[in-house]
């Protein structure tokens, strides 16, 4: 992913940026006006779909169109996905994190990558434009646009380790859960095994919706299935009993304890992280008071910038003139629509 990144920004900085217009009104051709018009309407289109959400037919072509363009991130991210070395990094960081951070913060985290460098790069944009009337800060700065989409990637990333982790350890282990204080029959731990009895075992994204809904972390140990004690030891005859707790097991050794459930205890805290963090992001996509601050936000963001863009383009409209060459290429591609019609240009 950073290779990538660092590639992109060589082409962008070495082969592009030298050649896009920057001073104020602009020299005009009919590929700057293009550009011009296209971006003006892609900042439309934008605002149209936060103002009515609504799957037009201009939305479905640029989509598929996006889809076939896009067909090489796909092959990048699967080969992110399915890196070790990314899984450990995002385990490590994610582990770290404390429980209550993760809970209460969510909101906080979107608003520093989402809105911030947006804002940023919006408050470049109108200095450049009409204040030093050259797009030089702006270009040296677009690298900022491109962190809310990171910053959807990683949330993207997270959801796929989740999925995929929990899945797997499920295929495994089971959680019992520990009381704070035993004789207190309102624990969190009690009430929550109602049903299936204190001792017996509940399955891993039970454990995560019971924390996600008390908004507090209910000590658990790992529980021991039968399949796990023949994947590790295949030979011996252990006997797993749902109603035992871990120190009352009569052929499983606290030695032969530690060996089967290493893999839980060191999953486990970055699968609660995870699935809080995604959880999170997406209650604050729907929550009614959250995503009318984040759709009021972003309609002021884009409305400024598509001002901005129009500005640009009506102050450099008489500039435009077409070149010998333009003049061939439409007289050319005219031929081509209408070849008897008769009219030429």
């Amino acid at each position: 992913m950073l290779s990538f990144i660092m590639v992109t920004w060589f082409i962008w900085a070495r082969f592009i940026v030298d050649r896009l217009p920057k001073f104020v009104p602009f020299n005009l051709t009919l590929l700057t006006l293009s550009l011009l018009i296209f971006t003006c309407i892609i900042y439309i289109i934008i605002l149209k779909q936060l103002l009515r959400p609504r799957v037009s037919i201009l939305v479905q072509i640029l989509t598929a169109i996006m889809q076939k363009m896009s067909a090489p991130v796909y092959t990048l991210d699967e080969a992110i996905r399915s890196n070790l070395l990314v899984r450990k990094i995002m385990y490590k960081i994610v582990s770290q994190l404390s429980f209550h951070t993760v809970l209460y913060n969510c909101y906080e985290y979107y608003r520093i990558w989402n809105f911030t460098p947006r804002l940023l790069l919006l408050f470049i944009f109108y200095a450049d434009v009409f204040y030093f009337h050259k797009l030089d800060l702006f270009y040296s700065f677009l690298f900022l646009s491109a962190i809310p989409l990171i910053g959807r990637y990683l949330y993207h990333l997270m959801g796929y380790l989740y999925e995929s982790e929990v899945q797997y350890l499920e295929q495994w282990y089971e959680v019992r859960l520990i009381p704070t204080d035993p004789e207190d029959k309102e624990d969190l731990a009690y009430v929550h095994s109602s049903g299936y009895g204190f001792w017996d075992w509940i399955t891993i994204r039970y454990y995560l919706i019971v924390i996600r809904a008390e908004s507090e972390l209910i000590k658990y140990e790992c529980g021991i299935t039968r399949q796990l004690a023949d994947k590790y030891y295949p030979d011996r005859r252990m006997f797993v009993d749902k109603g035992k707790r871990r120190k009352d097991y009569d052929d499983i050794t606290e030695e032969d304890y530690a060996v089967m459930s290493a893999e839980f205890e060191k999953a486990m805290p970055a699968v609660i992280n995870l699935y809080l963090l995604v959880d999170d992001y997406t209650m604050t996509l729907k929550s009614k008071g959250y995503s009318s601050k984040i759709k009021r936000m972003n309609l002021i963001i884009f409305s400024l910038f598509l001002i901005a863009w129009v500005y640009i383009l009506m102050v450099s409209l008489p500039t435009f003139m077409l070149t010998a060459n333009e003049i061939e290429y439409i007289c050319k591609f005219q031929e081509r629509l209408e070849p008897f019609s008769g009219i030429s240009l």
